[in-house]
């Protein structure tokens, strides 16, 4: 009976982990959580003040490299203009929590399916796709047990969050120590895609975000603009 045991472990170890998102490798399972907006770590932007980008398209063998100049408003609502660097419009859009308004594109973009998937990216790269005060979410969570008789309890590291938006699935990765949201993965067939969000130390908002569509060879790279001062 028990040359049985250790087969049915294995078999049982395998199940728990391929239903873990590639997110979540290494980290424990925790409970089914109700969990609050503000958990996610939303950037802490400042109002009324642009925000200056250097964006760049990629897709297969074609690159595109713009300006992007981000204005969040007091309303919470963001306006956006993105332009080539010879001043030509590449995409003016608007974004709510109800979705993404496009006042003007450039022609190659007026798609329905590619402006759609950009909405998705920049909805999530701005934490408009999650419009709800709080969220069912399956947890996640890596703690570091420290051999200190002192510490009473595990320090927490990162948390991870699967939930289901207005705008698909998708799993969150944070960092409890700088608190601030480091991944996110899109669910979806052809919109799968991987954000990755790199900080300087102190600053809530991201220096560099990284987009990657894997299934259709796009990745977009957008990073914040430093001018150069003379000291």
């Amino acid at each position: 009976m028990n040359k049985l045991v250790l087969p049915l472990v294995l078999v049982l170890l395998f199940i728990v982990s391929a239903c873990t998102p590639r997110l979540f490798r290494g980290m424990d399972r925790e409970a089914r959580q109700t969990i609050k907006r503000s958990q996610l770590y939303p950037f802490n932007y400042t109002r009324g003040e642009t925000e200056t980008y250097s964006m760049q398209l990629n897709y297969k063998d074609n690159v595109i490299n713009c300006i992007l100049l981000v204005e969040p408003e007091e309303n919470g609502n963001i306006r956006g203009v993105c332009t080539s660097v010879f001043g030509s419009t590449v995409l003016d859009f608007y974004l709510t929590e109800k979705g993404m308004f496009i006042y003007d594109c450039m022609e190659q973009l007026k798609h329905k399916k590619l402006l759609r998937l950009l909405e998705k990216d920049l909805m999530t790269t701005f934490f408009k796709r999650f419009d709800q005060a709080s969220y069912e979410a399956k947890v996640w969570s890596l703690r570091h047990k420290s051999p200190s008789a002192i510490a009473t309890e595990p320090l927490v590291l990162s948390k991870g969050y699967s939930l289901k938006g207005k705008m698909g699935k998708c799993h969150i990765k944070t960092d409890e120590i700088e608190q601030h949201v480091v991944e996110i993965e899109n669910s979806g067939k052809l919109s799968a895609a991987n954000i990755r969000f790199d900080y300087a130390q102190g600053n809530p908002s991201p220096q560099t975000v990284s987009i990657n569509h894997p299934n259709l060879g796009l990745s977009i790279l957008i990073e914040k603009y430093e001018s150069e001062t003379n000291n």
